[in-house]
């Protein structure tokens, strides 16, 4: 992810954030179906402090998926 946003950052900015936002409303959605944990987790918060946590976990795990920074992410969500 980090090299895509180092070459055209506005383009590849929105393609992470729209897979962040649909792997966040995935994971609300089961939530809300098995009736366990948040069903909310992100709402109301900005793209720019959703994106930010996941971009800097890719910058210090390189070698890891966008879905591994997503997946940190989100469960970093749920402890607040």
């Amino acid at each position: 992810m980090t090299k895509s946003l180092q070459t055209d950052r506005d383009k590849f900015r929105i393609a992470y954030l729209f897979w962040e936002q649909g792997f966040l409303t995935g994971a609300n959605f089961t939530a809300f179906r098995a009736k366990q944990g948040d069903a909310h987790v992100g709402a109301g918060a900005s793209s720019e402090v959703l994106f930010a946590p996941v971009e800097q976990y890719c910058g210090q795990h390189p070698e890891r998926s966008i879905g591994d920074a997503v997946s940190v992410v989100y469960l970093q969500l749920t402890e607040r």
